[in-house]
C-alpha cells in the first residue's frame, strides 16, 4: 500500500502542532516506522538518537480444535435437550411395561393365575426403571457419538458431510487464506509526544491474510500491524478511546465480483456467518509491543431443537447388558389380596414367575425410537469467546 503524501503535517506550525498520519493498516510490504524525540542545541549537538518502532502488532489467533472434541460438544447439547424434554423418561415406562408384560403374561400357572397382570408387572417395572433409564442414556450417548457425525449435512455446493464438515466448521482458519477484519476507533493522528491526537470512530474493513503461527500448524492467526495508540486505563473515558476489533469474517475465494474494502479490492466472498467472530474485542498495547489474544470455541449446539424436523433414530436397549440389574429384583415380594377370599398372596417374585422367566425378563431387547433435530449447517450454533485479557510482550 503506498504511503500517504501527508504522512507529516502541520510541522511548520511548531513542535506541538506537528502531526504524524500513519496508514490505517500496514502490510508486510510496507516499511516499518521508527522515531525518537531528543533535545539538542548548537552548543551541545551530540545527543544520541535511539530510534524506536512506533507501530505495534496485534495478533488474533485460533488454535485448531480436535473434531472429536467438537463432536462431544454437539452430542452433549443433544443429550441435554433430550433430558430437558424428558423424551426417554416419557417413552421408557410404557415400552418397558409392554415388554415385561409380554414376557411374563403367559407364565402364570396354578393359583397365581388369579393375579392381574399389572399387579405383577408394575412392581417389576418400578424396580427396574431407574437403573434401565441410566443405561438407556449411556446407549444414547454411544449411539449419538457413532451416528451424529454421519448425519451432519452441509450446503449442496460445499461437498462436505459428517466429520469433515464438522472439522471445517470448527476450524475455518485451518484452510482459509484470509479474513475480513473490521476495526473501529483507530488512531489517525499523533504528535511528536507520541500521544493520540485524533481517532476515527467509524468501522473500517481490511483483508488480512491468515498465517500459520506454529510449526505444527495447530495455531493460525491474523496479524494487525499499525500504530496502536496506548490508552491509560485509569482515565475516566478510557473505554471510549480503546481500539476495537468489531468482527473477523472468514473469507474464501469467490467468483461473484470484487469485495470493496478499505485497503484493497479483492475477489472474495464471506463464508457462512457460522464461522465468523462477531464478539468485539478491545485491545490496548504500547507501540513497539505485541499483543495477543485467542478466540476459542466454547460450545457447539443447535439453533432449533425441534425433533420433528430431523432424522428418526432407534436405540436398542439390551437389559442383559445392564450391570447388576438382577439385584433390583432380588427380594421383591408380590402382594395381592384375592377378592372375595379369606387369603392373600405375599411371596417372592421368583416363586410366581420362576427363575427361568426372570432370566428372560433380564435379557429383553427393547427398541426405543426417538427423533433428532435437524442436523445441518444452517441449524448449527457455535459459541466462542476471546480470552479475558490480552497478552502483551515487547518486540525484538
Amino acid at each position: 500500500m503506498p504511503l500517504p503524501p501527508d504522512l507529516l503535517t502541520d510541522y511548520k506550525l511548531g513542535f506541538d502542532q506537528a502531526r504524524l498520519n500513519l496508514p490505517y493498516l500496514l502490510s508486510a510490504e510496507d516499511p516499518d516506522f521508527f522515531m525518537d524525540v531528543i533535545e539538542f542545541s548548537h552548543e551541545d549537538p551530540s545527543e544520541t538518537v535511539y530510534l524506536q518502532r512506533i507501530v505495534g502488532i496485534f495478533k488474533a489467533y485460533r488454535t485448531v480444535l480436535d473434531v472429536n472434541e467438537g463432536l462431544n460438544m454437539l452430542v452433549g447439547s443433544l443429550i441435554e435437550n433430550i433430558k430437558t424434554t424428558k423424551v426417554l423418561e416419557n417413552e421408557l415406562p410404557g415400552l418397558l411395561k409392554g415388554a415385561v408384560g409380554d414376557a411374563v403374561g403367559g407364565a402364570l400357572t396354578g393359583v397365581f393365575r388369579v393375579i392381574p397382570l399389572n399387579v405383577l408387572v408394575d412392581p417389576i417395572v418400578n424396580a427396574l426403571l431407574g437403573t434401565v433409564l441410566d443405561a438407556l442414556y449411556q446407549v444414547l450417548l454411544e449411539t449419538l457419538i457413532d451416528q451424529v457425525g454421519g448425519l451432519l449435512e452441509g450446503n449442496s455446493n460445499d461437498g462436505l458431510i459428517g466429520l469433515d464438515l464438522l472439522d471445517y466448521i470448527l476450524n475455518p482458519w485451518a484452510t482459509a487464506k484470509g479474513a475480513i477484519v473490521t476495526v473501529s476507533n483507530q488512531p489517525t493522528q499523533f504528535g511528536f509526544d507520541m500521544e493520540v491526537k485524533q481517532r476515527d470512530p467509524a468501522p473500517h474493513s481490511y483483508y488480512v491474510p491468515i498465517v500459520q503461527s506454529t510449526a505444527d500448524g495447530k495455531e493460525r492467526s491474523v496479524v494487525i500491524t499499525k500504530y496502536l495508540g496506548f490508552v491509560d486505563l485509569d482515565n475516566d473515558n478510557a473505554g471510549e478511546q480503546l481500539m476495537t476489533i468489531n468482527s473477523i469474517d472468514t473469507a474464501i475465494p469467490g467468483v461473484v465480483g470484487g469485495l470493496l474494502l478499505d485497503n484493497v479490492v479483492e475477489n472474495y466472498v464471506l463464508d457462512a456467518a457460522l464461522f465468523d467472530i462477531k464478539d468485539p474485542l478491545d485491545f490496548n498495547a504500547p507501540n513497539n509491543y505485541q499483543a495477543y489474544n485467542e478466540y476459542s470455541v466454547a460450545d457447539l449446539g443447535l439453533d432449533d431443537y425441534d425433533d420433528e424436523k430431523g432424522e428418526g433414530l432407534t436405540l436398542e436397549l439390551n437389559l442383559g447388558q445392564v450391570a447388576n440389574l438382577n439385584q433390583a429384583l432380588d427380594g421383591l415380594n408380590i402382594y395381592y389380596d384375592v377378592p372375595a377370599s379369606p387369603w392373600d398372596i405375599d411371596v417372592p417374585l421368583g416363586d410366581i414367575v420362576g427363575d427361568l422367566l426372570l432370566d428372560q425378563v433380564l435379557n429383553l431387547k427393547i427398541p426405543v425410537p426417538i427423533n433428532l433435530p435437524l442436523l445441518n449447517l444452517s441449524n448449527l450454533d457455535i459459541q466462542g469467546s476471546w480470552d479475558p485479557e490480552n497478552t502483551i510482550e515487547t518486540t525484538e
